[in-house]
């Protein structure tokens, strides 16, 4: 066997899945094109994010360019006034901004400084043995294509990968995120602002490189002739928030952004993790804290079912069904309550369906980009 474990995905949930399992003394390989980020999107990591990064003895040895504290944030969701909040009058602490593209890179450094191999590459193919997985990885770095065999597959591919796909895949919604910078907002600098508009929801926050990420998120249906640019700058007019903090961004990148849930999400001898599993809507401004917190998931389980744990596969079937579920009815409540200030709009109409009744989630449901409800 030539390794215990592949991990297919070298994102924040794949190597922290991965160095959780190498320290635990596994064998791992991580499989990751390591390809830089296309577009730079603002990235939230809430305070939870931090305390897992402290668990796993990472934030202290983290530079301490690759995040800075987001005090302040404003959401415009359930009325056309903002209601602000200061992280630093809550106990947890303020949520934090991220470099992501960096803090990716850091993460694979840090893979290969405790031992873990990384093949700069993509997992092309995978196969059932009698004692595991045969994995065929494209090595970009040498230019060939070789066979290893693992015990455990953990799928950490983000949410566009097609090539290793266990279960099927379904898709909740067809969003995308138009996306532009502008400069830097000089009354709120550090503000991460959300605001609902007929036709979507805007967002801004900084960058590390002073400039002001924007972005409007909408359905790729309401934009049918595929004039991007041209159809947010008439849903900005709808959004005098983002109107008056943006000015006139230069919108140049459309990202893909649906939402997918994977079902079953494990088993026998494999798990899917983060964006994988569940690629979750940016609203929820947890993507980043998620994906944390499901490598932390799916290591234990690996970990168990080595360790002799028969049932730890279908266990964790049944759990991250259940994450689903309860995110899915979390994130309708809150699109509703948008919903009732446009509720013949076409992007917010689906989330108006009066037959489902009111949704209840087993904890509080959240304001816009993670903020505890009172």
């Amino acid at each position: 066997m030539d390794y215990t474990v592949v991990v297919a995905g070298g994102g924040p949930a794949g190597a922290v899945t991965a160095l959780r399992l190498a320290r635990a003394g596994t064998r791992v390989l991580v499989v990751d094109r390591e390809q830089p980020r296309r577009v730079e999107a603002a990235e939230i990591m809430s305070p939870e994010g931090r305390t897992i990064l402290e668990n796993e003895d990472l934030w202290e040895r983290m530079p301490l360019d690759l995040t800075w504290p987001c005090s302040v944030m404003a959401a415009a969701w359930d009325g056309p006034e903002p209601e602000w909040t200061v992280f630093t009058l809550h106990a947890s602490g303020p949520a934090w901004h991220v470099d992501r593209a960096r803090f990716d890179l850091w993460l694979r450094d840090r893979l290969r400084q405790e031992g873990v191999d990384v093949a700069r590459g993509s997992v092309e193919r995978v196969d059932r043995t009698d004692d595991g997985w045969q994995v065929e990885v494209a090595d970009d770095a040498e230019g060939s294509r070789r066979a290893v065999d693992a015990r455990c597959l953990v799928v950490a591919t983000g949410r566009t990968s097609r090539r290793v796909r266990l279960a099927p895949r379904r898709r909740i919604d067809n969003l995308c995120l138009v996306t532009g910078t502008t400069d830097p907002d000089p009354v709120e600098p550090d503000a991460l602002i959300v605001e609902a508009v007929a036709d979507g929801w805007w967002y801004s926050a900084p960058l590390l490189n002073g400039r002001l990420f924007s972005g409007w998120m909408t359905d790729f249906s309401l934009v049918s002739d595929g004039r991007y640019e041209d159809a947010a700058r008439r849903s900005l007019a709808g959004a005098p928030i983002h109107a008056r903090r943006v000015g006139n961004p230069r919108l140049d990148a459309i990202i893909g952004s649906a939402t997918w849930v994977t079902s079953p999400a494990a088993g026998p001898g494999w798990i899917a993790i983060g964006d994988a599993a569940l690629a979750r809507d940016p609203i929820g401004g947890d993507g980043l804290t998620s994906a944390l917190r499901s490598a932390c998931h799916g290591a234990d389980v690996v970990l168990r079912a080595l360790g002799g744990d028969d049932e730890a596969w279908s266990r964790a079937a049944i759990e991250l069904e259940a994450i689903a579920r309860r995110y899915e009815k979390q994130r309708l409540d809150l699109y509703r309550r948008a919903a009732r200030r446009w509720p013949d709009a076409r992007f917010w109409r689906r989330f108006v369906d009066e037959r489902s009744g009111p949704t209840r989630t087993d904890r509080p449901a959240v304001d816009p980009i993670g903020r505890p409800q009172k």
